[in-house]
């Protein structure tokens, strides 16, 4: 995230053209997550449900990673040596990866709920966040290395190349230690011992196509429920969800959105404000070197924020214990996390188009700091009327 914004600049796009670009990931994530959470809940392989989908999304994440620094020189071997071509291949690693990961997340979350007991659920989330943060520390200390400036014998390469190509080996050796971590019982297994038997389509088809059998004898059994049916009730479902539950989502909501718009454009502020960079410089100006050293700092900065969230998740619950979490509303990120592991859901966030064209009119990064703050202001408002159930 730090780097993407900069790598982006330098091709010339504005910031409305790069905001979109950014919104093309949640999108995509929106329809697809649910799909591959369908997919998973119904893969019957002796693997288990969880592994196959989390191998085939590393892949597919692993690959795209490296259309973000790589692309303008995969379009320029290819011969495709124009910008739409270098900002589609771009934008579609950004996809992939963003919304690759997003999936992949959700999927080990209930990973790592379905094999340990439900008391020890939110301390398993706690622990997913400390690990969240202990991986964004690694991330940023990667990231806040001027890695040309050590003696390596890579100088002909650039920062960016070397920082992507360093968190893939990383994310490779995370990726295996997730799939080797625990055998799962395959889902066939499963649905041959009531005690193990999960919530599964199948299952609820099977009780649907009974009771369809004794409210009308003469209508023949089907195998499956449509698949109109189904989405008309997925539908139906959020549009009357519970106000408790609506409130939980617009929490989320507005908080992911802070994050995101501090986080989306924090790199170049820091780099062209505070720093007085260029990213369009020439490469060997002062200028240039400038907005690198910002982006670093900003990874710094990234460093310190995700050290001081691994240390609250460690203390979170004694707090919580004590205070209680509506006291603590203005915490947004692990909060949300164990209030939605108590109401046994999912959501999915979108960062708004117009946010790019709101900088562009205006004429300064600026401005998105100020809509960062205000909507944790409004999600601190809005998480002190959710309902903790004695939390």
């Amino acid at each position: 995230m730090a780097f993407i914004a900069p790598i982006l600049f330098s091709l010339g796009l504005s910031y409305s053209v790069m905001s979109m670009i950014w919104a093309l990931p949640p999108t995509v994530g929106m329809l697809f997550i649910p799909v591959i959470g369908s997919v998973s809940d119904r893969c019957r392989l002796s693997w288990g449900r969880r592994r196959p989908v989390l191998l085939a999304l590393g892949i597919a994440v692993l690959m795209a990673m490296m259309l973000i620094p790589c692309g303008g020189l995969i379009a320029q071997t290819l011969g495709l040596d124009h910008l739409v071509f270098m900002v589609t291949l771009i934008a579609l690693g950004i996809t992939v990866t963003d919304s690759g990961v997003g999936a992949a997340t959700a999927l080990c979350q209930t990973y790592a709920l379905e094999v340990c007991a439900i008391p020890d659920h939110a301390r398993v989330l706690n622990m997913m966040i400390f690990l969240k943060g202990v991986g964004t520390i690694l991330g940023s200390s990667i990231g806040a290395i001027d890695w040309n400036a050590l003696p390596l014998g890579i100088g002909s390469v650039n920062n960016e190349t070397i920082v992507f190509l360093t968190t893939w080996i990383v994310f490779v050796v995370c990726l295996v230690s997730t799939l080797t971590s625990y055998r799962e019982i395959p889902l066939p297994v499963m649905e041959k011992d009531a005690m193990l038997r999960p919530v599964t389509h199948h299952e609820i088809d099977i009780h649907l196509n009974r009771q369809q059998q004794v409210d009308c004898p003469l209508i023949p059994i089907e195998e499956t429920v449509s698949e109109q049916l189904q989405c008309r009730q997925l539908i139906h479902s959020i549009i009357h969800m519970p106000l408790a539950m609506k409130k939980v989502y617009i929490t989320a909501m507005l908080s992911s959105m802070s994050n995101m718009i501090f986080q989306l454009f924090l790199s170049d502020f820091v780099a062209t404000k505070v720093f007085h960079g260029d990213v369009k410089a020439p490469k060997e100006s002062e200028e240039f070197q400038m907005y690198e050293a910002g982006v670093r700092y900003r990874c710094m900065g990234m460093m310190l924020q995700a050290t001081s969230v691994a240390l609250f998740s460690l203390v979170s619950k004694r707090l919580m214990d004590r205070f209680g979490i509506r006291r603590m509303s203005s915490i947004t990120n692990p909060i949300p996390y164990l209030l939605l592991s108590h109401y046994h859901s999912k959501n999915a966030l979108i960062l708004g188009l117009v946010l790019g064209s709101i900088v562009d009119a205006v004429g300064t990064c600026t401005v998105t700091l100020f809509i960062a703050g205000g909507c944790a202001f409004l999600a601190a408002i809005s998480a002190s009327t959710i309902m903790y159930l004695d939390l």
